[in-house]
Formats: C-alpha cells, sequence, structure tokens
C-alpha cells in the first residue's frame, strides 16, 4: 500500500473534510426567479420543463454533468489539497465549485444555437404580447431570464 503525504496537521485535515461532508451546494434557480410575464412564472418550472419535458431542447442540465464532472471532482480535489495547507476553508472550496458549474451550465445554454427562421417557436416569439414580442430565434436564451438568473448557495446542511 502507498502512502500519500498530505501537508497540514492531522486535527486541521479531519476538520475540513467533516465540514466538506456537512457542506451543501445547490445550483439553480431559487423561488424569487420569476419571468415578467402575467403570471410571473417561476423559471425553476420552464428549466424543469426544458430540461426533463422538451425531448427538442432539453436536458442541457444532465448533459454539462455528464461533461463537466471529471473536471469538478479535480477542482475539489485541488481545493481540498490548498486547504489542506492552510490557503483555504471548506466553504471557499464549495464557493469555488459552485461559480465553476453555473459558469458550466450557463455556458451548455450559450452553446444551444438557434431556431431556424420559420420554426414555430420563433413565430410565437415575434407575436406574443407579455413579454414583449422579440425577433430572437435563440434556443432558451431569448428573454435571457433562464441565463441571468441561474445562480449558486454553498452552505451548510
Amino acid at each position: 500500500m502507498k502512502t500519500i503525504r498530505v501537508p497540514g496537521d492531522r486535527k486541521r485535515i479531519e476538520r475540513i473534510l467533516a465540514d466538506i461532508k456537512t457542506s451543501d451546494l445547490k445550483v439553480g434557480w431559487f423561488e424569487s426567479a420569476k419571468y415578467t410575464n402575467k403570471q410571473s412564472t417561476p423559471v425553476a418550472m420552464v428549466a424543469y420543463w426544458q430540461e426533463f419535458k422538451n425531448t427538442r431542447n432539453g436536458a442541457f442540465i444532465r448533459k454539462t454533468i455528464i461533461e463537466n464532472s471529471e473536471t469538478w471532482r479535480k477542482i475539489v480535489g485541488n481545493k481540498l489539497s490548498e486547504s489542506f495547507a492552510g490557503s483555504v476553508n471548506a466553504n471557499d472550496v464549495m464557493n469555488v465549485l459552485g461559480l465553476v458549474v453555473q459558469g458550466d451550465i450557463k455556458n451548455k445554454l450559450s452553446e444551444m444555437g438557434n431556431y431556424p427562421e420559420n420554426d414555430p417557436v420563433v413565430q410565437r416569439r415575434r407575436n406574443r404580447k407579455n413579454p414583449p414580442p422579440n425577433q430572437s430565434t435563440a434556443i432558451l436564451r431569448d428573454t435571457t431570464t433562464l441565463l441571468s438568473t441561474l445562480t449558486y448557495v454553498a452552505g451548510k446542511r
């Protein structure tokens, strides 16, 4: 069996690992995020619908997880090494991870491309009343609300 030397004292390492085990990271759309339509549609509901019900464009969150989970593991490992050495704490580890995951999901949304000009979705956007009509052909980004309200919270369980 190979022994790995980790910088830092044993008690500090045990405390950091215990802090990580009781830490929580939530990335997504929270209750306060609403569209500016008459119904004040929750953004989380739209994200859920797009992720699990829209077979045409959905699964952007799951695709992001599949494509980036190994990178996220490496980030956590690197940040844990820094925390063992005393330069960051468990909360810092979770905040860095939250920012990266949030950014990766936003990037995936931004990569989704555009609908063809004659697509029914584009036609509905151009003729709707609320939110105001627009000329966007962007998939899931015509109002930018889905992108701009995506956030994260890191903390204790």
